[in-house]
Protein backbone atom coordinates (compact mmCIF):
# COMPACT_ATOMS: atom_id res chain seq x y z
CA UNK A 1 0.00 0.00 0.00
CA UNK A 2 0.73 3.63 -0.65
CA UNK A 3 2.93 4.94 2.22
CA UNK A 4 1.47 9.10 2.25
CA UNK A 5 4.80 11.10 3.04
CA UNK A 6 5.10 14.38 1.82
CA UNK A 7 7.03 13.93 -1.18
CA UNK A 8 4.02 10.96 -2.32
CA UNK A 9 0.97 13.86 -1.09
CA UNK A 10 2.68 16.62 -3.19
CA UNK A 11 3.33 14.27 -6.27
CA UNK A 12 -0.55 13.27 -6.00
CA UNK A 13 -1.50 16.79 -5.99
CA UNK A 14 0.68 17.58 -9.17
CA UNK A 15 -0.81 14.50 -10.80
CA UNK A 16 -4.40 15.99 -10.03
CA UNK A 17 -3.74 19.63 -10.72
CA UNK A 18 -0.60 19.46 -13.66
CA UNK A 19 -1.46 18.64 -17.13
CA UNK A 20 0.13 15.65 -18.09
CA UNK A 21 2.88 15.39 -20.53
CA UNK A 22 3.70 18.71 -19.95
CA UNK A 23 7.47 19.46 -20.08
CA UNK A 24 6.89 22.78 -17.87
CA UNK A 25 6.12 20.04 -14.64
CA UNK A 26 9.75 18.77 -15.33
CA UNK A 27 10.93 22.14 -15.29
CA UNK A 28 8.79 22.92 -12.26
CA UNK A 29 10.72 19.87 -10.08
CA UNK A 30 14.22 20.69 -11.58
CA UNK A 31 13.55 23.66 -9.52
CA UNK A 32 11.91 22.88 -6.12
CA UNK A 33 11.00 19.77 -4.77
CA UNK A 34 7.51 18.65 -5.04
CA UNK A 35 6.46 19.83 -1.58
CA UNK A 36 7.51 23.38 -2.37
CA UNK A 37 6.35 22.94 -6.24
CA UNK A 38 2.78 22.31 -4.53
CA UNK A 39 2.88 25.83 -2.21
CA UNK A 40 4.48 27.78 -5.42
CA UNK A 41 1.27 27.07 -7.40
CA UNK A 42 -0.80 27.76 -4.58
CA UNK A 43 0.28 30.58 -3.56
CA UNK A 44 2.49 32.13 -6.17
CA UNK A 45 1.59 30.58 -9.19
CA UNK A 46 -0.84 33.53 -10.48
CA UNK A 47 -4.54 33.34 -12.07
CA UNK A 48 -3.57 29.79 -13.80
CA UNK A 49 -5.52 26.72 -14.33
CA UNK A 50 -2.72 24.46 -12.56
CA UNK A 51 -2.57 26.72 -9.60
CA UNK A 52 -6.41 26.97 -9.22
CA UNK A 53 -6.49 22.69 -9.68
CA UNK A 54 -3.95 23.00 -6.49
CA UNK A 55 -5.80 24.97 -4.88
CA UNK A 56 -8.88 22.93 -5.06
CA UNK A 57 -7.19 19.91 -4.91
CA UNK A 58 -6.90 18.34 -0.66
CA UNK A 59 -4.54 15.49 -0.26
CA UNK A 60 -6.45 14.00 2.58
CA UNK A 61 -9.61 13.68 0.33
CA UNK A 62 -7.26 12.37 -2.76
CA UNK A 63 -5.71 9.82 -0.35
CA UNK A 64 -8.93 8.93 0.88
CA UNK A 65 -10.52 8.41 -2.90
CA UNK A 66 -7.05 6.87 -3.54
CA UNK A 67 -7.97 4.25 -0.88
CA UNK A 68 -11.85 3.84 -2.08
CA UNK A 69 -10.95 2.73 -5.18
CA UNK A 70 -8.44 0.31 -4.44
CA UNK A 71 -5.76 2.44 -6.12
CA UNK A 72 -2.03 2.59 -4.41
CA UNK A 73 0.33 5.75 -5.64
CA UNK A 74 4.18 5.19 -7.01
CA UNK A 75 6.47 7.68 -7.68
CA UNK A 76 10.19 7.43 -8.99
CA UNK A 77 12.12 5.76 -6.62
CA UNK A 78 9.38 3.24 -5.26
CA UNK A 79 10.06 -0.52 -5.83
CA UNK A 80 7.00 -0.88 -8.16
CA UNK A 81 7.73 2.31 -9.93
CA UNK A 82 8.95 0.83 -13.66
CA UNK A 83 12.83 2.42 -14.03
CA UNK A 84 11.83 2.73 -17.69
CA UNK A 85 10.15 5.54 -17.92
CA UNK A 86 13.20 7.94 -17.02
CA UNK A 87 14.11 7.20 -20.25
CA UNK A 88 11.44 10.00 -21.23
CA UNK A 89 13.67 12.47 -19.57
CA UNK A 90 16.93 11.63 -22.25
CA UNK A 91 14.67 11.79 -25.55
CA UNK A 92 12.91 14.11 -27.99
CA UNK A 93 9.63 16.16 -27.40
CA UNK A 94 6.60 14.70 -29.46
CA UNK A 95 3.61 17.45 -29.73
CA UNK A 96 5.64 19.56 -27.78
CA UNK A 97 5.23 16.98 -24.64
CA UNK A 98 7.87 14.46 -22.66
CA UNK A 99 9.42 13.95 -19.35
CA UNK A 100 8.36 11.07 -17.42
CA UNK A 101 5.49 10.98 -15.01
CA UNK A 102 5.11 13.13 -11.43
CA UNK A 103 3.71 9.26 -10.32
CA UNK A 104 1.21 6.26 -11.27
CA UNK A 105 -1.99 5.67 -10.07
CA UNK A 106 -1.98 1.85 -10.23
CA UNK A 107 -5.26 -0.50 -10.00
CA UNK A 108 -4.00 -4.14 -9.69
CA UNK A 109 -0.67 -6.09 -8.85
CA UNK A 110 2.45 -3.25 -8.95
CA UNK A 111 4.95 -5.66 -9.19
CA UNK A 112 3.97 -6.75 -12.36
CA UNK A 113 4.81 -3.44 -13.46
CA UNK A 114 8.66 -4.50 -13.14
CA UNK A 115 8.15 -8.10 -14.36
CA UNK A 116 11.91 -9.37 -15.92
CA UNK A 117 9.81 -11.31 -18.70
CA UNK A 118 9.96 -9.23 -22.09
CA UNK A 119 7.78 -6.59 -22.66
CA UNK A 120 6.28 -5.41 -26.05
CA UNK A 121 3.26 -2.69 -26.86
CA UNK A 122 0.65 -3.72 -29.34
CA UNK A 123 -1.98 -0.66 -30.27
CA UNK A 124 -3.93 0.10 -33.25
CA UNK A 125 -7.25 1.35 -34.44
CA UNK A 126 -10.38 1.98 -32.29
CA UNK A 127 -12.53 1.52 -35.11
CA UNK A 128 -10.76 -1.95 -36.12
CA UNK A 129 -11.85 -4.48 -38.69
CA UNK A 130 -12.36 -7.55 -38.20
CA UNK A 131 -9.13 -8.89 -39.60
CA UNK A 132 -7.26 -6.39 -37.56
CA UNK A 133 -9.22 -8.15 -33.99
CA UNK A 134 -8.41 -11.37 -35.44
CA UNK A 135 -4.44 -10.44 -35.75
CA UNK A 136 -4.00 -8.78 -32.74
CA UNK A 137 -5.77 -11.52 -30.60
CA UNK A 138 -3.67 -14.07 -31.89
CA UNK A 139 -0.49 -12.01 -31.89
CA UNK A 140 -0.83 -11.08 -28.08
CA UNK A 141 -2.06 -14.68 -27.19
CA UNK A 142 0.64 -16.46 -29.10
CA UNK A 143 3.47 -13.51 -27.15
CA UNK A 144 1.97 -13.99 -24.19
CA UNK A 145 2.87 -17.99 -24.08
CA UNK A 146 5.55 -19.66 -22.99
CA UNK A 147 6.35 -20.94 -26.40
CA UNK A 148 7.44 -17.43 -27.36
CA UNK A 149 9.04 -15.70 -24.36
CA UNK A 150 5.89 -15.45 -22.32
CA UNK A 151 5.70 -11.70 -23.07
CA UNK A 152 4.23 -8.95 -20.90
CA UNK A 153 1.31 -7.58 -23.57
CA UNK A 154 0.95 -3.50 -23.02
CA UNK A 155 -1.74 -1.67 -24.62
CA UNK A 156 -4.34 1.54 -24.40
CA UNK A 157 -7.87 -0.09 -23.10
CA UNK A 158 -9.40 1.48 -25.82
CA UNK A 159 -11.50 -0.11 -28.47
CA UNK A 160 -10.50 -2.18 -31.17
CA UNK A 161 -6.85 -3.01 -31.42
CA UNK A 162 -6.17 -1.96 -28.03
CA UNK A 163 -9.00 -4.15 -26.08
CA UNK A 164 -8.26 -7.23 -28.68
CA UNK A 165 -4.41 -7.19 -27.26
CA UNK A 166 -5.57 -6.98 -23.84
CA UNK A 167 -7.83 -10.58 -24.62
CA UNK A 168 -5.33 -12.54 -26.50
CA UNK A 169 -3.27 -11.56 -23.22
CA UNK A 170 -5.49 -12.65 -21.10
CA UNK A 171 -6.81 -15.56 -22.90
CA UNK A 172 -3.17 -17.15 -22.58
CA UNK A 173 -3.42 -16.84 -19.48
CA UNK A 174 0.09 -14.24 -19.82
CA UNK A 175 -0.19 -10.96 -18.02
CA UNK A 176 -0.60 -7.24 -19.57
CA UNK A 177 -0.98 -3.89 -18.54
CA UNK A 178 -3.17 -1.67 -19.28
CA UNK A 179 -2.25 2.54 -19.69
CA UNK A 180 -5.24 4.81 -19.34
CA UNK A 181 -5.33 8.36 -19.94
CA UNK A 182 -7.93 9.17 -17.17
CA UNK A 183 -8.21 8.50 -13.84
CA UNK A 184 -9.03 5.34 -12.46
CA UNK A 185 -11.68 5.39 -10.38
CA UNK A 186 -13.61 6.17 -14.21
CA UNK A 187 -11.37 4.40 -16.51
CA UNK A 188 -11.81 5.79 -20.18
CA UNK A 189 -14.07 4.25 -22.23
CA UNK A 190 -17.03 3.20 -19.88
CA UNK A 191 -18.06 0.37 -22.90
CA UNK A 192 -14.90 -2.02 -21.28
CA UNK A 193 -15.64 -1.49 -17.67
CA UNK A 194 -15.85 -5.44 -17.73
CA UNK A 195 -12.03 -5.57 -19.44
CA UNK A 196 -10.92 -3.12 -16.86
CA UNK A 197 -12.15 -5.02 -14.09
CA UNK A 198 -11.01 -8.48 -16.09
CA UNK A 199 -7.05 -6.11 -15.76
CA UNK A 200 -7.24 -5.07 -12.52
CA UNK A 201 -8.39 -8.45 -10.73
CA UNK A 202 -5.11 -10.33 -12.58
CA UNK A 203 -3.04 -7.93 -14.28
CA UNK A 204 -2.35 -4.12 -13.36
CA UNK A 205 -4.10 -0.97 -14.95
CA UNK A 206 -1.75 2.27 -14.16
CA UNK A 207 -2.63 6.11 -15.22
CA UNK A 208 -0.69 9.19 -14.22
CA UNK A 209 -4.15 11.55 -13.78
CA UNK A 210 -5.43 11.11 -10.21
CA UNK A 211 -8.44 10.23 -9.62
CA UNK A 212 -11.55 12.22 -10.55
CA UNK A 213 -9.51 13.64 -13.70
CA UNK A 214 -11.23 13.06 -16.69
CA UNK A 215 -9.51 12.81 -19.64
CA UNK A 216 -8.99 14.93 -22.85
CA UNK A 217 -8.03 14.76 -26.17
CA UNK A 218 -4.20 15.60 -25.17
CA UNK A 219 -3.87 13.34 -22.79
CA UNK A 220 -4.02 10.29 -24.69
CA UNK A 221 -1.31 11.53 -26.81
CA UNK A 222 0.50 11.73 -23.58
CA UNK A 223 -0.48 8.60 -22.46
CA UNK A 224 1.28 7.00 -25.63
CA UNK A 225 5.14 8.01 -24.37
CA UNK A 226 3.95 5.43 -21.65
CA UNK A 227 2.80 2.47 -23.55
CA UNK A 228 5.91 3.30 -25.67
CA UNK A 229 8.09 3.34 -23.03
CA UNK A 230 7.24 0.04 -21.10
CA UNK A 231 7.30 -1.83 -23.98
CA UNK A 232 11.22 -3.26 -25.46
CA UNK A 233 9.17 -2.55 -28.83
CA UNK A 234 5.58 -1.20 -30.49
CA UNK A 235 3.66 -3.76 -32.89
CA UNK A 236 0.88 -1.57 -34.90
CA UNK A 237 -1.58 -3.66 -36.28
CA UNK A 238 -4.29 -1.34 -37.85
CA UNK A 239 -3.57 2.47 -38.41
CA UNK A 240 -5.15 5.11 -40.66
CA UNK A 241 -2.78 8.33 -41.78
CA UNK A 242 -3.62 10.03 -38.76
CA UNK A 243 -3.88 8.27 -35.89
CA UNK A 244 -3.13 7.92 -32.19
CA UNK A 245 -1.58 4.39 -33.02
CA UNK A 246 1.29 6.44 -35.21
CA UNK A 247 1.72 8.88 -32.50
CA UNK A 248 2.69 5.80 -30.63
CA UNK A 249 5.43 4.69 -32.79
CA UNK A 250 6.86 8.16 -33.24
CA UNK A 251 7.25 7.96 -29.22
CA UNK A 252 8.75 4.63 -30.15
CA UNK A 253 11.60 5.82 -32.36
CA UNK A 254 12.89 9.14 -29.93
CA UNK A 255 13.24 6.00 -27.36
CA UNK A 256 14.87 4.28 -29.71
CA UNK A 257 12.32 1.46 -29.55
CA UNK A 258 11.72 -0.85 -32.63
CA UNK A 259 8.62 -0.43 -34.58
CA UNK A 260 6.77 -3.10 -36.31
CA UNK A 261 3.77 -3.33 -38.06
CA UNK A 262 1.15 -5.75 -39.97
CA UNK A 263 0.24 -5.08 -42.85
CA UNK A 264 -3.25 -5.05 -44.66
CA UNK A 265 -5.16 -5.06 -47.31
CA UNK A 266 -4.31 -2.41 -49.81
CA UNK A 267 -7.86 -1.23 -50.50
CA UNK A 268 -8.55 -0.67 -46.90
CA UNK A 269 -8.10 2.62 -45.45
CA UNK A 270 -7.41 0.96 -41.36
CA UNK A 271 -3.77 -0.26 -42.57
CA UNK A 272 -2.79 3.10 -45.08
CA UNK A 273 -0.62 4.11 -41.80
CA UNK A 274 0.77 0.54 -40.83
CA UNK A 275 2.43 0.61 -45.26
CA UNK A 276 3.70 4.29 -45.03
CA UNK A 277 5.36 3.32 -41.64
CA UNK A 278 7.03 -0.18 -43.34
CA UNK A 279 7.81 2.09 -47.12
CA UNK A 280 9.39 5.06 -45.58
CA UNK A 281 11.86 1.98 -43.03
CA UNK A 282 10.32 3.56 -39.63
CA UNK A 283 8.50 -0.07 -38.90
CA UNK A 284 9.59 -3.61 -39.36
CA UNK A 285 7.20 -5.48 -41.27
CA UNK A 286 5.80 -8.63 -38.70
CA UNK A 287 2.74 -11.33 -39.35
CA UNK A 288 2.83 -12.90 -36.73
CA UNK A 289 4.16 -13.65 -33.14
CA UNK A 290 7.11 -15.57 -34.23
CA UNK A 291 8.23 -12.07 -36.63
CA UNK A 292 7.59 -9.92 -33.40
CA UNK A 293 9.85 -12.34 -31.23
CA UNK A 294 12.49 -12.70 -33.45
CA UNK A 295 12.63 -8.42 -33.47
CA UNK A 296 12.64 -8.35 -29.86
CA UNK A 297 14.93 -10.95 -29.67
CA UNK A 298 18.60 -10.23 -27.88
CA UNK A 299 21.41 -9.68 -30.63
CA UNK A 300 22.29 -12.87 -31.72
CA UNK A 301 19.68 -14.93 -30.25
CA UNK A 302 17.02 -14.40 -32.73
CA UNK A 303 15.54 -17.53 -34.28
CA UNK A 304 15.62 -18.03 -37.76
CA UNK A 305 12.32 -17.57 -39.24
CA UNK A 306 11.43 -20.27 -41.92
CA UNK A 307 10.48 -19.45 -45.22
CA UNK A 308 6.98 -19.89 -44.83
CA UNK A 309 4.47 -21.44 -47.43
CA UNK A 310 1.68 -23.79 -48.85
CA UNK A 311 3.84 -27.38 -47.92
CA UNK A 312 4.26 -29.39 -51.00
CA UNK A 313 4.74 -33.23 -51.50
CA UNK A 314 7.88 -32.63 -52.95
CA UNK A 315 9.24 -30.19 -50.53
CA UNK A 316 11.03 -33.14 -48.31
CA UNK A 317 12.56 -35.28 -51.48
CA UNK A 318 16.13 -35.29 -52.05
CA UNK A 319 17.68 -34.34 -55.75
CA UNK A 320 18.17 -37.96 -56.89
CA UNK A 321 14.51 -38.17 -56.27
CA UNK A 322 13.31 -35.17 -57.37
CA UNK A 323 15.29 -35.57 -60.81
CA UNK A 324 13.68 -38.67 -61.60
CA UNK A 325 9.65 -37.04 -61.05
CA UNK A 326 10.44 -34.03 -62.62
CA UNK A 327 12.06 -36.01 -65.76
CA UNK A 328 8.75 -38.14 -65.98
CA UNK A 329 6.25 -36.54 -68.98
CA UNK A 330 3.17 -34.73 -67.43
CA UNK A 331 1.09 -36.93 -69.02
CA UNK A 332 0.68 -40.68 -70.49
CA UNK A 333 3.92 -43.22 -69.09
CA UNK A 334 7.62 -43.70 -69.00
CA UNK A 335 9.66 -47.18 -68.52
CA UNK A 336 12.65 -47.42 -66.33
CA UNK A 337 15.28 -47.65 -69.05
CA UNK A 338 13.87 -44.28 -70.47
CA UNK A 339 14.43 -43.12 -67.22
CA UNK A 340 17.56 -43.96 -67.12
CA UNK A 341 19.02 -42.98 -70.72
CA UNK A 342 16.87 -39.59 -69.66
CA UNK A 343 18.98 -39.03 -66.21
CA UNK A 344 21.96 -40.82 -67.00
CA UNK A 345 21.47 -42.95 -64.64
CA UNK A 346 21.84 -46.69 -64.42
CA UNK A 347 18.52 -48.85 -64.48
CA UNK A 348 19.24 -50.68 -60.59
CA UNK A 349 19.31 -46.81 -59.41
CA UNK A 350 16.39 -45.20 -61.38
CA UNK A 351 13.92 -48.51 -60.32
CA UNK A 352 15.31 -47.99 -56.64
CA UNK A 353 14.17 -44.25 -56.84
CA UNK A 354 11.01 -45.12 -58.54
CA UNK A 355 10.17 -47.91 -55.97
CA UNK A 356 10.90 -45.39 -53.14
CA UNK A 357 8.78 -42.85 -54.91
CA UNK A 358 5.75 -45.17 -55.01
CA UNK A 359 6.19 -45.89 -51.47
CA UNK A 360 5.36 -41.86 -50.78
CA UNK A 361 2.32 -42.11 -52.88
CA UNK A 362 4.36 -39.76 -56.27
CA UNK A 363 4.49 -42.08 -58.70
CA UNK A 364 2.43 -45.68 -59.55
CA UNK A 365 3.30 -48.13 -62.34
CA UNK A 366 1.12 -48.95 -65.07
CA UNK A 367 -0.41 -52.32 -66.19
CA UNK A 368 1.99 -52.02 -69.38
CA UNK A 369 5.09 -51.80 -66.81
CA UNK A 370 5.69 -48.15 -67.50
CA UNK A 371 5.82 -45.17 -64.71
CA UNK A 372 3.66 -41.99 -64.17
CA UNK A 373 3.09 -39.62 -62.09
CA UNK A 374 0.45 -39.46 -59.29
CA UNK A 375 -1.19 -36.52 -58.50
Amino acid sequence: MTVWDEEHRARAVLSAACTPGDRRIVGLLQEHPAPEAVAALRHGGGRTPWSARAIETDEEDLAQRAENCGLEFLIPGDECFPSVLSDLDNCGQVNDMGGAPLGLWVAGDPYLLIDSRPRVAVVGARAATRYGEAIATDMTYRLACQEFGAHVIISGGAYGIDAAAHRGAIAAGGTTVGVYAGGLDEPYPRGNHNLFEAIRAEHVAISEAAPGVRCHRMDFLARNRLIAALGQGVVVVEAAMRSGARNTTSWAIELSRPVMAVPGSVHSSSSTGCHQMIRDGKAVLVTDARDVAAVLAPMGRAPMLEIRGVARALDGLDARLTGIREAMPARGGVTSAELAVIRCMGIQEVMAGLAELEARGLVRRRLDGSWQIQR
